[in-house]
């Protein structure tokens, strides 16, 4: 984020006339590090709490910036799902008057409630995006699912960790005998126990789940072979319930296939500027086990519409590698996004006064 900043018209090295101000305290890259060094988990946490306070420290102390206005003009980037979790709540309380742009999908209330007022900007992941960029001509034809290079003979595609698929769920038949208990425990095993119960054998549908840490499962299709399934499906499945489910939303997107997301309540990128309903679908976690039903009935027309704006969300959703400015991309619709906050924050009290120097008066 910082090189994309630097490299911008939007970057000025005079601070005093600065919008906003990054502050590159990067925590999933220090945790990374920390655990590489052969720090245990809790120890890695508590050494980045303690660096993490560091860095407020000297930004409070150091510079007259904070101060004038509490932190609200000073941005922070917790990229990953988790979002800002990783932070004790004395150091998310320093935050809470603080811009956070965080991973899609972040929403943890009890964080968010314990430091009201947090203003988060849900963004996409910049690595992912990367792969796209610059791809050649035969790869850049397999993204845009109107160019007829991939055959998509699937109508709905899954494949990945399903929690609870090595439990013990009696399958009962609708309307019957103990069908509400079995649904409620179903349930209870997430959505994407519930799409597996009901998908894994269905006529169109590619599904196929393993418990969460089963290497032998994970190896028998390596990423080679997961994206072009992706490649190969009308829509593909996102459902929440696993640390990481976002990613298969931008691949998904990444190879031309319509998403179904299926995660209630979770915050998409630029969703004030971007109409996500143009390119992909949303299906409540209740109506989860009815979603292939509910695709083949919505018609061909509204799938070949979607399927031609996937290539504006994904542009809007995609960092350029040679990391410049370029219109309607990622960092575009970010600037789209803290411009909203500038236009409040010049007509707040925190900018229309300004404190008086010794020297400027006389």
């Amino acid at each position: 984020m910082e090189k994309l900043v630097a490299k911008s018209d939007v970057y000025t090295p005079h601070a005093e006339l600065a919008d906003f101000y990054l502050v590159p305290a990067l925590t999933e890259c220090f945790v990374a590090h920390a655990l590489e060094k052969g720090l245990g988990y809790q120890q890695s946490i508590a050494a980045l709490n303690r660096h993490f306070r560091a860095v407020l420290d000297h930004v409070q102390s150091k510079y007259p910036y904070w101060s004038r206005s509490e932190g609200r003009d000073h941005v922070f980037v917790f990229p990953a799902e988790r979002g800002p979790n990783r932070l004790r709540a004395d150091v998310l309380s320093r935050l809470r008057k603080s811009v956070l742009l965080v991973g899609s999908g972040y929403r943890d209330r009890t964080v968010v409630d314990q430091a009201h007022g947090l203003s988060m900007i849900a963004i996409p992941p910049a690595t992912l995006q990367h792969r796209h960029h610059g791809a050649d001509e035969k790869t850049k034809a397999d993204f845009d699912p109107s160019s007829g290079a991939v055959a998509r003979n699937v109508l709905l595609s899954f494949r990945g960790p399903v929690p609870g698929v090595d439990s013990n769920v009696p399958t009962v038949a609708p309307g019957t005998a103990g069908a509400a208990a079995v649904s409620g425990a179903s349930m209870s095993l997430g959505p994407r126990y519930v799409l597996w119960r009901n998908l894994r054998d269905e006529e169109g549908v590619h599904f196929v789940g393993y418990e969460p840490g089963d290497g032998n499962a994970a190896r028998s299709c390596n990423r080679t072979c997961a994206v072009r399934e992706l490649g190969e499906a009308e829509y593909c499945l996102v459902p929440d319930g696993v640390e990481g489910w976002t990613l298969r939303l931008y691949e998904s997107l990444g190879r031309g296939c319509v998403p179904v997301i299926i995660a209630d309540g979770a915050e998409l990128p630029f969703e004030r500027f971007l109409d996500w309903s143009e390119f992909s679908r949303k299906v409540h976690t209740i109506n989860a086990a009815d979603v292939a039903d509910t695709l083949r009935t919505s018609g061909r027309a509204k799938l070949k519409t979607k399927q031609a704006a996937i290539a504006m969300g994904r542009a809007a959703l995609t960092y350029h590698r040679d990391e410049v400015y370029v219109e309607g991309d990622a960092f575009a619709m970010l600037l789209r996004e803290l411009k909203v906050r500038v236009r409040f924050f010049r007509n707040s009290p925190y900018r229309f006064f300004q404190r008086a120097s010794v020297t400027s008066m006389g």
